[in-house]
């Protein structure tokens, strides 16, 4: 038995689920081109009047025929809008529960907010940028290549230095501080690297020992821009608000044009009425 695709009018056997000619599902687009005759129960095509095998009229037959043809597509036609209707329906509970997620999220934020949890802190000018805190792995090789020639070579001061830098900007500041310690007491003198000293006490949150190192660099070198610009900031961080201002005055004494002259006044002017 043979049907009809109401798509493309192709001619498809009865048991084909899709048109072998446009692809169209045979449930949805496909309706029954015979029909049976009542007196012989012979098969004709529903475009013929009369039975080819006993000649009677299948008026009768033919509009049975077209009738049962109109129901299939009303339920086909019902199915798929119940379908669309079930789609749309899931679609709008989706959206209702996306709408309630942006707004607890926007909540939370806004607690966040009113509670300074993304206030600006300020950072020392010798602490490696907020975009660098991250340690570099590249580096641990590197550190373990320098501990094993600070140990075979204990007197080289450069190689101390070195190790306790690179500790210092993988942020291992606990190591570089011991390392920082030992070239110290070969060169007391050393300036800069008594304040990356303080500074990785800083980074540990011990603000009385950043503070103490600092403040021993200045002695050395009292002119020291950005030491003196350091523990202003580092004084601020730990509420001391006058310590700190005589410091980013003294900063800005150094060199009045400079960035860091700048960054002090700044300072200064934000916490003017504190």
């Amino acid at each position: 038995m043979s049907r009809i695709c109401s798509n493309c009018g192709r001619s498809v056997e009865d048991n084909y689920k899709f048109c072998s000619n446009c692809g169209s599902e045979i449930e949805n687009k496909i309706k029954n081109d015979v029909i049976i005759c009542s007196n012989c129960g012979s098969e004709s095509s529903q475009n013929e009047t009369f039975c080819a095998e006993c000649g009677t009229e299948l008026t009768d037959e033919l509009h049975e025929h077209k009738a049962q043809n109109k129901k299939k597509e009303k339920t086909v036609e019902e199915t798929s809008h119940h379908q669309a209707k079930e789609k749309e329906e899931k679609s709008l509970s989706k959206g209702k529960v996306l709408a309630v997620l942006v707004g607890a999220l926007s909540l939370i934020l806004v607690i966040l907010f009113s509670e300074g949890m993304f206030e600006q802190t300020v950072t020392p000018t010798n602490s490696p940028p907020i975009s660098d805190l991250e340690i570099n792995l590249n580096n641990i090789q590197k550190i373990n290549e320098l501990a094993a020639q600070v140990k075979a070579n204990p007197n080289d001061s450069e190689l101390l230095l070195k190790l306790a830098d690179l500790r210092f900007d993988s942020d291992f500041f606990e190591e570089a501080i011991k390392n920082y310690r030992s070239y110290l007491d070969k060169k007391p003198n050393d300036v800069d690297a008594r304040l990356d000293m303080g500074i990785s006490y800083y980074n540990m949150k011990n603000f009385t020992k950043a503070i103490g190192e600092m403040e021993k660099a200045i002695k050395i070198k009292p002119d020291h821009q950005v030491g003196l610009l350091d523990l202003g900031i580092i004084n601020l961080t730990a509420g001391n608000i006058e310590k700190s201002k005589e410091w980013l005055q003294k900063a800005i004494k150094v060199d009045p044009n400079s960035q860091y002259a700048k960054q002090a006044k700044e300072l200064l002017k934000a916490h003017k009425n504190n």
